[in-house]
This record gives structure tokens, C-alpha cells and sequence, in this order.
């Protein structure tokens, strides 16, 4: 269970930076709670057509559009490695395939296959009945799913403007 069922009803500390980070760890704990449940489901709902939510992903991104690793990792905020081993893997199963790219002659195109756009159909149906079963006795409304869409895109946007790596350096030599 989370602990943003049950938020304080005091605060944690009178100093406003310490409860900020508090509040942002409840919200970081609730959003890695989320995304394991939601790999958990795609991973059940994915398993027959033998393709990961990893793979999932991948087959999403290019579903309208044929793009290089590189551009998948960039929409996807994932490693561009990670991603150019998953298309591979995917290549194998005959559910994606390259083509030549116009615009870079090193950096081929990725596309979906025939079986790849029938898997992605599939799996995008199992998710639209899924989502419905879940959420038709929720409160939770489609106004309040953009509302938080939006507000973790924007959380998303402050964290980005650092480079996280290089920022806990650089904080954790002011604090020696």
C-alpha cells in the first residue's frame, strides 16, 4: 500500500524545503507504484503475443511514424543502447524491420511489419477494454486524468532542466 492513501495531516517539518522534498517523495513513491502496476498489467495483457512492455513501448512510438533508435529513445527518455537492443529483438520476432533512412545514411529507419501494426492493433484494443473495466466504478474522472497528465508533465519539465547527474555533484561538494 502507498502512503498518499493516509498524507499527513501535519506537517513533517516547519521548514518549507523539508517538506517539499517530503511531499515530492509521496508523489515519486505513488508514481513508482503506478508504473509497476501498470508493467505488471501490460505484461499480462502482452504475454500470448510474446512481446514485453518494453516492447510494447517501442511498437507504440513507431506505430504512425517509422523513426531511428535515437529518436524512440528521446520520446521514450530511455537509453538509446536499451533502445537499439529492443529493436532488435523485435526485428527478430518479425515485428519490426529497417529501412533506409534520407535523411542520415547511418541511422536507419524503424518501422513496424505487417505482424509488428497486428500486434500493436491487438494490444492497443486489450488496453482501451482494460482501462474501461478498470476505471467504470472510479470516481476518477477524464477531466481529473488530464489534470494529473499535465501536472506530472510539468514536474517532468522542472526535472529536466537539470542534468541530475551532474547536479548531485555539484550539491554534494557545497555540502562537504
Amino acid at each position: 500500500m502507498s502512503n498518499a492513501q493516509n498524507p499527513p495531516t501535519t506537517l513533517v517539518s516547519k521548514d518549507p524545503k523539508s517538506e517539499l522534498a517530503f511531499a515530492f517523495q509521496q508523489l515519486a513513491d505513488e508514481i513508482f507504484s503506478l508504473n509497476n502496476q501498470l508493467l505488471a498489467i501490460g505484461d499480462r495483457l502482452s504475454n500470448d503475443k510474446e512481446v514485453s512492455t518494453a516492447r510494447w513501448q517501442i511498437l507504440a512510438t513507431i506505430r504512425n511514424e517509422a523513426l531511428t533508435a535515437a529518436e524512440i529513445a528521446r520520446r521514450r527518455r530511455l537509453r538509446r543502447q536499451s533502445v537499439q537492443e529492443t529493436v532488435q529483438r523485435l526485428q527478430q520476432q518479425n515485428l519490426v524491420e529497417f529501412h533506409p533512412n534520407p535523411r542520415h545514411s547511418r541511422a536507419q529507419l524503424v518501422k513496424l511489419t505487417q505482424k509488428g501494426k497486428d500486434v500493436i492493433n491487438a494490444l492497443s484494443e486489450r488496453q482501451i477494454d482494460t482501462v474501461n473495466l478498470l476505471f467504470q466504478n472510479s470516481d476518477l474522472s477524464l477531466e481529473n486524468i488530464y489534470d494529473l497528465t499535465k501536472e506530472l508533465h510539468r514536474t517532468l519539465e522542472v526535472i529536466e532542466r537539470f542534468d541530475t547527474l551532474d547536479f548531485i555533484t555539484d550539491f554534494r561538494k557545497e555540502q562537504a
